[in-house]
């Protein structure tokens, strides 16, 4: 069952369309998986680039297949700031790459502060929820807010899912993102990046998400259980990501 919804947010000053994934012929209480730009989790009409992450059929499958326990997925859509959206520290480099249509300036740590202050008490007030397991997962820029929502709220995430971290557009504000972390040693972190994210159109950026997601492991595999997974040719893509659920699930 997929249920769309409207949340009024006093923290972003708007409503965010969430997509509350509830798996058919399961009963709750439920551990809880919210997730980035949501828009791109189930259905390819709402997809931005037409391929999906094919949650509602994942999901099923691996909990018939007894490999997880019932989980539900609430997927937060994305809006057209996204660059802005999704950045939790400054992010005048991404510019260099991106258009600067619809360019305001970076909240990323709002969002985050809305999932946790705002969506979170919706969801376990009005859903069969173990609160204390609560986990979050995203791609790409959505990899960093998830990251940075691990850091920032270490006793509100336990799972914790970073799949082509991107960072490349300012290493400081990364690697400062990463300094003094007091990390909860319950959560477990799965990351995962290809060799080729750019498609062969940019060797520089293909190391530099290599690289970011190598430094993210040495960082928090001392602190926490810590899983690294590098796809040989794998370029960014929901399809990429799709392939790597049942790993990290």
């Amino acid at each position: 069952m997929l249920i769309t919804k409207n949340i009024l947010s006093k923290v972003l000053n708007r409503e965010k369309l969430v997509r509350i994934f509830i798996p058919e012929n399961t009963e709750g209480p439920y551990e809880v998986l919210y997730m980035y730009d949501g828009q791109n989790l189930f259905n390819t009409k709402t997809s931005a680039y037409g391929d999906i992450w094919d949650m509602d059929t994942q999901v099923p499958r691996l909990i018939k297949a007894g490999i997880i326990k019932p989980i539900m997925v609430v997927g937060i859509d994305s809006s057209e700031q996204r660059l802005d959206e999704y950045s939790p520290f400054n992010n005048n480099g991404i510019y260099k790459f991106m258009p600067k249509d619809n360019r305001v300036s970076f909240y990323g740590h709002l969002v985050n502060k809305f999932i946790v202050d705002e969506l979170i008490p919706y969801i376990n007030k009005n859903f069969q929820t173990l609160p204390d397991k609560t986990h979050i997962a995203g791609s790409s820029l959505g990899g960093l807010m998830a990251l940075h929502a691990s850091i920032n709220y270490p006793n509100t995430f336990k799972g914790i899912g970073i799949f082509s971290l991107a960072a490349y557009f300012n290493p400081k504000g990364y690697k400062s993102m990463l300094k003094d972390l007091n990390l909860n040693p319950n959560q477990k972190y799965f990351i995962t990046v290809g060799t080729n994210e750019s498609n062969h159109t940019n060797d520089k950026l293909n190391k530099a998400y290599l690289r970011d997601s190598l430094y993210l492991y040495e960082t928090v595999k001392p602190l926490t259980n810590t899983s690294l997974e590098i796809i040989n040719n794998a370029i960014h893509t929901e399809s990429f990501w799709a392939s790597q659920v049942p790993n990290f699930l």
